[in-house]
């Protein structure tokens, strides 16, 4: 055995980080890959060591004696260190670990959580209930007969456990539960152990005694707008390390708002033998509520359009109730109409309003409050969602080769989004190559494309498809890099398999944002293994992929996009450009495969997409996502007008968010001459809802003069004002946000018993009662894992006895020198 410390301390100089070796020191103990040279090493080093000096005495006959001690002190070192290296001493740690299962207890702490738990389903249940949580002391042994005696009549709930049980939150009382639990914690730790944790949107691990289990309660306001249960189990195999999992006992209403379905994380945690018992909680009745669960807008329009907000009600308790439901920009009203609910459905109807005025508008879809509706719930009466008003309309050109389903779809909705056009006609202007080839034009008239930079560059945006580089007209591609690069052009590049973009020259695929491999038409998937398509966190605050105001909405939104087959083939992402989204089934040493990317190049914008089937986005959707998303596309790289770029202008990405959500800043600074603004740093003043002021450092963008990029995280619910003074007398930029908290997890307060009996059968688990835990002794019976711990680590290669070696040799040599000895 060596001593703890002093291994401790050798093993921290040489770097060595095995966490086992350091965790068991104690065991560790000193071995030899050549026991027998040591111990002849060792019987010899001794009489050498008598030897040289001997020799040195004879030898150097005048030195002082302290330097013949010491240059034989010297030698023997240098021997005993080769000796040692020769002898191969190494640290060996063999043992056998037992690994205690885990037990995890998960409460759901989401904002539904704080919604009553009752009423409940009878006054024997109410009973056993109040026994549970400690509201009523349990019963003398004497009496427990009678208390099982159904004949009997049980005597009535004393007034204040029958206000309390009235009153008590689900949280609360799983709480009160698992804390009363206390001695079956107890004994279920003996033989495991058990893990304390809490859950909205991340795992929460809490450091409580098995014996008196206290959670901490929840805060006052609303701080968890969002349940992701799957996230959470996931997280419980992650943080049991490999270490098997007796059960995972999870206190939850049932509602998921987001992140991995809880089905898949029941297979995971099914696969991992690892059962869930879901612990119901919520009364079993619908609460009488009238809930706004969705709202929908076109998201962009322009002055003079007829704007329409789609809606969608549900309501239980409230049938054959009329209600008027109303649209309000901030404090005016837009629209209402009148409805007859129809309990358990989910009802759709659109509210319509003339766009007057240009800018961000904030609409209000509101259901007045019903008799009889709690009042946490009187929260999901209301939601909102913005609408950008443009004071003009997007000049749009489309060119693609054959009428490919994406193009089919994609001409469908530039056409019916009023707030573009052609470059003289009211609807965009589409040209595919399929339909000109059938066409002969008379001799001497102008072809379809554009003849001149610029007729191309009276467009705002330009949509490539897929098109081969020869059916284009010659120098068409070099015209359109000039356009973007000088002229600000906005283009789209729509990938595709015949051509677009693998059969473009160097300079022409120096427009795009992505770099492409050296050979090869695209990727294509099997059958039986599609792609699938993720978000980045950068794509999670771009405009462009703002499907919804809700970042959780939005962000389920794309988690349910449908599989793929051919994505383009991308190696990486260009220096400088911003990829919002990747494949997740293509990787290589640069990373995930680009698939929704964008640029500037020179002062216009790129956008590439390199996928052919966003039309599939439209399953289970209809239009809506696909429409979002190429409306935003169009308008996001769209050429800006000249008088834009002699002023500062500051965006905000996304305009709307929660509370501790981040959002995006860009600002374009210029100063009063109209010249780009070159500081490396500048900084924007924000005005915050309580009137604490703050400020937010952006970065200067080295790629595009004045541009300047920032992100600000707001806390506090309310309206948010963003100021950049360039000084001098020049305009100031402005940009303004509205913080929201989320309504998602009130849309759907009821207990969702169906699927956490799912989530418990597809792992292996039960779904209990909460007055049935002591079944839990039954059903966790998981037996102590034991694993072999065999380690090894060398104690002569490495750098301190390299060291050690060359400074005792170095102060060998330097003594003779000094005293002129050879």
């Amino acid at each position: 055995m060596i001593p703890t410390g002093l291994l401790k301390w050798f093993l921290d100089t040489i770097g060595y980080a095995d966490r086992e070796v350091l965790t068991h020191l104690d065991q560790v103990t000193l071995a030899f890959q050549r026991p027998g040279l040591l111990w002849l090493g060792l019987l010899v080093w001794g009489p050498l060591v008598w030897w040289m000096r001997r020799r040195q005495m004879r030898q150097f006959t005048s030195a002082p004696q302290w330097l013949i001690n010491t240059l034989t002190a010297t030698r023997a070192i240098i021997l005993g260190l080769m000796l040692l290296t020769l002898a191969g001493p190494f640290l060996k740690l063999d043992q056998r670990v037992e690994k205690r299962p885990v037990v995890a207890v998960l409460l759901d702490q989401s904002d539904s959580m704080r919604l009553p738990a009752g009423p409940f389903e009878s006054d024997a249940v109410t009973r056993a209930v109040a026994l549970a949580a400690g509201l009523l002391p349990p019963p003398a042994p004497a009496s427990a007969p009678a208390a099982n005696d159904a004949t009997a009549t049980p005597e009535p709930l004393p007034a204040p456990v029958t206000e309390a049980l009235q009153t008590i939150s689900r949280f609360d009382l799983a709480r009160a539960v698992v804390t009363q639990s206390g001695p079956l914690w107890k004994e279920l730790a003996e033989t495991n152990d058990v893990r304390f944790y809490q859950s909205a949107t991340t795992l929460v691990p809490l450091s409580l005694e098995p014996d008196q289990p206290e959670y901490p309660g929840l805060e006052e306001s609303p701080t968890f707008p969002a349940t992701h249960l799957g996230d959470a189990l996931a997280e419980v195999l992650e943080d049991a390390a490999g270490r098997p999992v007796a059960g995972i006992i999870l206190f939850s209403d049932g509602q998921n708002t987001g992140g991995i379905s809880p089905a898949e994380a029941a297979r995971t945690a099914g696969l991992a033998h690892a059962p869930v018992h879901t612990i119901p909680l919520g009364p079993p009745v619908r609460l009488r509520d009238v809930a706004v669960v969705d709202l929908f807008t076109s998201g962009q329009v322009s002055v003079g359009d007829t704007a329409q907000v789609s809606v969608t009600l549900e309501s239980t308790g409230f049938d054959g109730q009329p209600v008027e439901v109303q649209l309000f920009d901030g404090t005016t009203p837009l629209a209402s109409r009148r409805l007859v609910l129809a309990s358990g459905e989910q009802q759709h109807m659109e509210l319509s309003f003339e766009a007057k005025e240009p800018g961000l508008r904030t609409l209000n879809v509101v259901v007045p409050v019903l008799t009889d509706e709690l009042v946490p719930l009187h929260a999901n009466n209301s939601d909102t969602t913005q609408l950008r008003v443009a004071a003009g309309r997007v000049k749009v050109l489309l060119i693609d080769g054959a009428p490919r389903w994406d193009f089919r779809f994609l001409k469908n909705a530039l056409r019916r989004d009023h707030g573009l056009e052609g470059r003289s006609a009211p609807e965009v202007d589409v040209l595919l190559d399929s339909e000109l080839a059938r066409k002969t034009l008379p001799a001497g008239s102008p072809g379809p494309y554009p003849a001149t930079l610029d007729d191309l560059c009276e467009y705002h945006t330009v949509i490539l498809g897929d098109i081969p580089v020869d059916r284009l007209p010659a120098g068409f591609l070099a015209m359109l890099r000039q356009g973007v690069e000088e002229r600000g052009l906005g283009l789209i590049v729509a990938a595709g398999p015949r051509g677009t973009p693998q059969s473009w020259s160097d300079s022409e695929r120096d427009l795009l944002p992505v770099r492409l491999s050296a050979s090869g038409n695209g990727s294509l998937a099997p059958v039986y293994n599609p792609f699938r398509l993720a978000v980045t966190p950068e794509g999670e605050l771009h405009e462009l992929l703002r499907l919804s105001p809700d970042a959780g909405q939005n962000r389920e939104a794309w988690e349910r996009m449908p599989p793929f087959f051919w994505a383009a083939p991308c190696e990486r992402a260009s220096p400088a450009a911003s990829v919002l989204a990747v494949n997740t089934s293509v990787e290589n040493g640069f990373g995930r495969q680009p698939l929704i990317a964008w640029h500037f190049f020179g002062t216009g914008r790129v956008l590439f997409v390199g996928t052919d089937s966003t039309w599939l986005w439209r399953q289970n959707s209809g239009d809506r996502y696909f429409y979002t998303f190429w409306g935003q596309a169009v308008r996001f790289v769209a050429r800006r007008d000249a008088d834009e770029g002699k002023k500062s202008r500051l965006e905000i990405s996304p305009a709307r968010v929660q509370p501790g959500e981040a959002t995006r800043l860009e600002l374009w600074g210029v100063n009063t001459a109209g010249e780009p603004l070159t500081d490396p740093r500048v900084v924007v003043q924000v005005e915050t809802p309580d009137g604490t002021p703050a400020q937010v450092d952006l970065a200067i963008d080295k790629q595009q003069p004045g541009r300047y990029t920032g992100r600000f995280v707001p806390t506090l619910a309310g309206d948010y004002t963003a100021t950049f003074d360039p000084g001098q007398g020049a305009d100031r930029a402005e940009a303004r946000i509205k913080v929201l908290p989320s309504t998602t997890e009130l849309r759907r307060p009821n207990l969702n018993r169906v699927a956490l009996a799912g989530l418990a059968s597809g792992s292996g688990g039960e779904l209990l009662e909460l007055t049935a835990l002591e079944r839990l002794r039954s059903l966790l019976r998981g037996t102590p894992g034991t694993t072999q711990l065999y380690r090894e680590k060398t104690l002569w290669d490495n750098w301190l006895m390299l060291v050690l070696l060359v400074l005792v040799y170095s102060l060998d040599v330097a003594l003779r020198r000094l005293a002129g000895l050879t």
